[in-house]
């Protein structure tokens, strides 16, 4: 972790965070995941972002929001999904302001849920991302799962005559530790 996370547990989601959850199966790491409604962590991302953009001759930036899938205390979630917006808006200025000075364009991918309504229950308004041009490549994807079933249909219509690129991600469904009867043998 960094000293950031360390420092700061106030702005973790917590386990207040998570009691609203009805599911079946509560998030617990959930509580420790940072909450974005606190301007400093969105801004700590920002800053990584620009960070890394000046520093190396990336030829893009990709924010991977299905690395870990909660953003905001459950329930709280549409309330902050502007907040996300306003991240995504501040980060493509960045990415075009450092582009511009270098003479060439910086590219900004996202990595979101694998479906509309997915994204939008975490606070991702993914729909106006796409509608603004506000990043370049979206990647709808599962969380340690593949959904051989997903339908990109939804993807596709909302980035027809828009720049934006929709790339369909598969996610590895390996979970370290759990191999079952895996023969290693066989790879050799």
């Amino acid at each position: 972790s960094s000293p950031f996370y360390e420092e700061h547990p106030e702005y973790l989601i917590g386990a207040n965070g998570i009691a609203a959850y009805e599911g079946e199966k509560r998030p617990e790491a959930m509580q420790f995941f940072q909450d974005f409604s606190h301007e400093e962590v969105r801004l700590s991302r920002l800053e990584v972002l620009v960070e890394a953009s000046e520093r190396y001759d990336i030829a893009g930036f990709h924010y991977d929001f299905m690395r870990v899938p909660g953003y905001f205390k459950i329930g709280h979630e549409q309330e902050n999904a502007s907040l996300m917006t306003e991240l995504i808006c501040q980060s493509r200025s960045e990415l075009d302001r450092i582009g511009a000075r270098r003479g060439k364009p910086i590219g900004f991918a996202v990595r979101v849920p694998n479906t509309v309504a997915g994204a939008q229950a975490i606070g991702l308004d993914v729909p106006t991302w796409i509608r603004e041009e506000l990043v370049d490549v979206v990647i709808p994807s599962c969380f340690f799962c593949t959904d051989f079933g997903a339908d990109m249909e939804e993807w596709v219509e909302l980035a027809r005559d828009r720049s934006v690129r929709i790339i369909a991600g598969i996610e590895e469904a390996y979970m370290a530790g759990h191999t079952g009867n895996l023969d290693v043998s066989v790879l050799d």
